[in-house]
């Protein structure tokens, strides 16, 4: 079994020129305890990679901290839709069982949704979804082939909190 772990970079702000936009303090805040929140849920990972966009290799290195995992920024990740986003995950070396992905909007959105060939909301700022997929290769890993296992915003932990 493979798992696929699609994260959406942390709140970022609006000045400069795209690929160099910084996280916002809420971004950074959202993306540190959706990394802990993550980490406690309690599934390995064996590879980050992320977009080179300066918010995305940020929010990333939050994951990577707790799995003691280096960065792999992957240029193809940058603007990605649903054919370079599938490209990435089906060229992943095979004995890494998990990889975790941080990229952007529209392509993560819709890639999950074409991932479990089914609607599902899009993926705001900092969320992360968990998909698995019962095949033996990444390369075998095509749209409707997923199943949600897990699926977090950083609303649902500030709600968590309150309740708490």
């Amino acid at each position: 079994m493979k798992t696929l772990v699609l994260v959406r970079h942390g709140k970022a702000g609006h000045a400069g020129a795209d690929m160099d936009r910084p996280l916002t303090r809420r971004g950074h805040t959202e993306s540190e305890q959706m990394a802990e929140h993550f980490h406690e849920y309690g599934l390995p990972i064996h590879a980050v990679l992320c977009s080179p966009a300066l918010r995305a290799r940020t929010t990333a290195k939050y994951f990577a901290d707790w799995a003691v995992l280096p960065v792999g920024v992957d240029e193809r990740l940058y603007d990605a839709g649903v054919p370079e986003l599938l490209d990435v995950v089906q060229g992943a070396e095979d004995f890494q069982e998990t990889i975790l992905l941080v990229g952007h909007n529209p392509g993560l959105s819709e890639f999950l949704r074409e991932l479990l060939d089914r609607e599902h909301d899009d993926m705001p700022a900092g969320s992360l979804a968990i998909v698995n997929f019962d095949v033996p290769e990444w390369v075998d890993v095509f749209a409707g082939s997923g199943k949600l296992e897990w699926f977090m915003t950083p609303k649902m932990i500030a709600e968590e909190h309150k309740a708490a």
